[in-house]
């Protein structure tokens, strides 16, 4: 019983909680508008990414969707970049939460959010 105390304190120390899925819906045009401090792209990517309505899109469809990518130089195995807002996962949120997708041949192959 020793190690799964060692864990919990190790998860609690780690500033890390699990998240839980929201069931915010995603609305284009509450994405477009969000700020990028607050945690509307976060409450909606779920529901994006789970209905799979970003694969196969072309790049001018996914900038329609969306709007315009974020110019982030830190993401180089990734074509598009969306700021989600404050880090999720975290419990101190300081780091935000991205989205990231992969295009080959200009249409969407990977979708996915990644932590700070």
């Amino acid at each position: 019983m020793r190690w799964l105390e060692a864990i919990v304190i190790a998860a609690a120390l780690s500033g890390c909680t699990p998240s839980k899925p929201s069931d915010r819906s995603f609305d284009p045009v509450a994405w477009r508008s969000a700020q990028l401090d607050d945690s509307t792209r976060g409450e909606m990517v779920d529901d994006l990414l789970a209905t799979k309505r970003l694969a196969g899109l072309a790049q001018a469809e996914v900038i329609d969707l969306l709007g315009p990518p974020t110019e982030a130089t830190n993401f180089d195995r990734w074509n598009l970049v969306y700021p989600l807002g404050p880090c999720r996962d975290c419990r101190f949120p300081i780091d935000p939460s991205w989205l990231v997708i992969r295009l080959t041949d200009g249409r969407v192959v990977e979708a996915r959010t990644i932590e700070g």
